[in-house]
């Protein structure tokens, strides 16, 4: 297993770090696909009078498929995903949890304050939206509220305070930044607006599908000043406290969490 870790050999993490984020790209991007026509599979062999109704829009197992059952299959890709990356990132997974420690104070402190800035921030963020009369949630927010309040919470908590962080910081966080630090002599401000932009617009996938297919649409890309506060904050914490990817998590997950609690009281 040790032959699988990139990190290894600290000569070659210039490598490591473009190999790493393209590989947690294509994970993070085609697993779900995969499991998903796994799926697909699964039922047209063994159920085959219902796998019609997959094909059809207006079914309800087609809703269920699409909605709350993509939370369902990204849980369990991200769980692959996780326990990928843990093999081929242990060494530095392993490096920053040390630093981590051993600075926990300093650490507990940035998280308590970024924490709060970034919640300061999204609610000045939501206040500009709702006086500009601007859409207050993306196309995947509303896929979580949905999916929270139907069968598969315990799917879509998991997926989205445990997992999710996780994942997306390694890759936009870790991977990203060590690219382009390894690669690019940029000031580090630059590499955290980069990491910033890239983030927000990943999770704009819908919206910037409907701008690709009509330019008009180009409007929807509003929402991504809603995901901006966090990316930025997230960002900006990591290259604060030296790279150390456990910051960026626990604030990404706190950040989830109390999302996840607003729309459950709401």
């Amino acid at each position: 297993m040790d032959n699988l870790d990139l990190f290894k050999n600290p000569k070659e993490y210039k490598q490591s770090y473009v190999l790493g984020l393209v590989i947690g790209l294509i994970l993070m991007m085609f697993l779900p696909s995969v499991a998903f026509m796994g799926i697909n599979g699964y039922i047209g062999v063994y159920d085959p009078e219902n796998y019609k109704y997959l094909l059809d829009p207006t079914s309800m197992i087609y809703s269920k498929i699409m909605n709350e059952g993509s939370f369902f299959i990204q849980a369990i890709s991200y769980v692959l995903i996780s326990g990928i990356f843990i093999v081929i990132y242990y060494t530095i997974l392993k490096e920053d949890l040390i630093n981590f420690k051993n600075e926990w104070k300093k650490n507990l402190i940035v998280i308590v304050v970024g924490f709060i800035g970034m919640y300061l921030l999204n609610v000045l963020m939501e206040y500009l939206f709702t006086a500009l009369h601007l859409p207050t949630s993306s196309h995947n927010q509303d896929s979580i509220v949905s999916a929270v309040k139907g069968e598969v919470f315990i799917y879509v908590a998991f997926a989205v305070v445990i997992l999710a962080p996780f994942v997306e910081e390694i890759v936009f966080r870790k991977m990203l930044f060590g690219a382009i630090e390894s690669n690019l002599n940029l000031p580090k401000i630059v590499v955290v607006i980069i990491s910033t932009v890239i983030f927000s617009l990943i999770h704009l996938s819908n919206e910037l599908e409907m701008v690709f297919t009509d330019i008009n649409n180009f409007k929807y890309l509003v929402a991504f000043f809603l995901y901006a506060p966090l990316a930025f904050v997230l960002s900006f914490t990591y290259s604060y406290t030296k790279n150390n990817i456990y910051v960026a998590i626990i604030i990404h997950a706190l950040n989830n969490l109390l999302s996840l609690i607003f729309i459950l009281i709401g």
